[in-house]
């Protein structure tokens, strides 16, 4: 009896803030800031759950299983939101700054513009073909081929 009302507070709480970093995705304004919505509420949220299913069912081998899970989930899901940060950074990804201080510039490199404004040819980002370049390029390529 008290492991089940354990398990279900534990459940409760890591569905809580799954729909906490839900939340956190839908209404944050940028990328960075819904990358750590998710990553640390995702994270306590499904770890709880884990532990939740663990304490309030009696398998085998369940609480290794979870302490496996949970583990797992400490180990990867911050590291992935970190890289995905960064590459965020790199790509040119738009940001809303408090005090207009940009804390990676010249340690990072990074795009002048975001990937959509990149591709929507709105930038001179020499990485991003624009159509012009393209149109240089094909008629490079038929003057090389005599067409």
């Amino acid at each position: 009896m008290i492991r089940e009302i354990i398990g279900a507070v534990l459940m409760l709480g890591g569905m809580f803030f799954l729909i906490v970093a839900a939340i956190g995705v839908f209404r944050l304004p940028d990328p960075f800031l819904r990358l750590h919505a998710s990553t640390k509420a995702g994270t306590l949220g499904a770890g709880l759950l884990v532990a939740g299913v663990a304490v309030s069912y009696t398998e085998e081998n369940l609480g290794l299983t979870a302490f496996v899970i949970i583990v797992f989930l400490l180990a990867t899901l911050p590291v992935a939101g970190h890289l995905l940060g960064r590459a965020t950074y790199v790509s040119g990804a738009d940001f809303v700054m408090k005090d207009g201080n940009d804390g990676l510039k010249g340690v990072l490199p990074r795009a002048e513009a975001s990937l959509e404004a990149r591709l929507a040819g709105r930038s001179a980002d020499p990485a991003l073909p624009t159509p012009e370049k393209q149109k240089e390029k094909a008629e490079k390529a038929r003057v090389k081929t005599g067409e």
